[in-house]
């Protein structure tokens, strides 16, 4: 056994040209599990096509992972079977699917109303569910477990809420201690096999003591590259990859506002995620798709799946997107 493995590590050496080739860098899209609907705080018609788009943003974008969101757009059976047609479609094209379960839950809040503590805004946009009540725990402890039974992930996520800046301005739930936020995410990690991960861990809450034992988080750096905060996204990072396994940085391409994040603020950002020691990238398509619809009347999905491309407003940073994936995934072999 031992000289076979000497034996494929020379293998290797001499395929990588002299030098071990390392992890292929995580190159990822956030989706809704809906992708191509209104936005995933509402439930909605059956409308995604990860057929299509799995190939597109595999082949064109380089991307190899997919973050997709569940935010109770369905009842449970359809979940499990939209989650399915994602890892079908993905399998084809070799990228990994990480389903990420979110404390809103659309559904719910339409079907079972005590259920819910309150909403992300005073709108009533996006129901959020009791963490404390008993049925509700389990209601996530078992479709965690079927789509884990269906996908076998070999990560598995919950999207981060509590302190959510939105959230927080409107007071419009409860906020939770850090045990019941902790028993949150374990209970739902406690039914799968994957590895448990966060998105989108905000600045504030990397040595969050509830995170502890989280293992991938995918982080929000909006705010720094929006407004070109460099040294603070630098800081942000370094705290990230000391505290967390893995990290996944947003290369981000708008603002809430309809405005352009440039290619030059990404491509900058890349670099100094990769100094600090980030293992892979991410783009969050939910805000790129919502902001391109409310502020300049696109459909982004549609956009892209016209042609392979998305050749929009918001254009020049999905190209750079494109060009720093296609960079990063090859720097493992160098």
């Amino acid at each position: 056994m031992k000289q076979l493995r000497i034996i494929l590590l020379i293998a290797l050496v001499f395929i990588s040209g002299g030098k071990i080739m390392a992890k292929e860098p995580v190159l990822a899209f956030t989706v809704d599990l809906l992708a191509g609907t209104d936005v995933y705080f509402r439930t909605a018609d059956w409308q995604a096509y990860p057929e299509e788009i799995v190939p597109i943003l595999a082949r064109n974008y380089h991307a190899n992972t997919l973050y997709v969101i569940y935010a109770g757009q369905l009842p449970e059976k359809q979940t499990i079977e939209a989650f399915k047609r994602w890892q079908d479609a993905a399998l084809k094209d070799g990228v990994e699917i990480i389903p990420v379960l979110s404390m809103v839950n659309s559904f719910l809040g339409l079907t079972r109303p005590e259920l819910i503590s309150g909403t992300i805004d005073k709108a009533g946009i996006g129901p959020m569910v009791d963490i404390k009540n008993p049925e509700v725990l389990a209601y996530y402890h078992n479709l965690a477990q079927a789509i884990d039974n269906e996908l076998k992930p070999k990560v598995f996520g919950v999207m981060e809420f509590n302190d959510y800046s939105i959230a927080m301005a409107s007071d419009s739930y409860k906020r939770y201690k850090s045990d019941e936020l902790k028993h949150w995410w374990q209970n739902i990690s406690e039914a799968v096999s994957g590895k448990p991960a966060l998105t989108f861990m905000q600045p504030y809450g990397v040595k969050l003591k509830w995170l502890q034992g989280i293992e991938r988080v995918s982080v929000d750096t909006y705010t720094f590259l929006w407004q070109e905060e460099w040294s603070e996204l630098r800081a942000y990072i370094r705290d990230c990859v000391q505290y967390y396994p893995e990290v996944d940085a947003d290369l981000v391409i708008l603002d809430d506002f309809g405005g352009k994040i440039i290619g030059a603020r990404q491509k900058t950002a890349y670099k100094i995620m990769i100094e600090e020691g980030v293992t892979g990238l991410n783009l969050d398509l939910i805000i790129t798709a919502a902001v391109a619809r409310d502020q300049k009347g696109e459909d982004f999905w549609l956009d892209l799946l016209t042609d392979g491309s998305y050749d929009g407003f918001y254009a020049e940073g999905m190209v750079a997107v494109k060009e720093i994936y296609k960079e990063f995934r090859f720097k493992g072999c160098d």
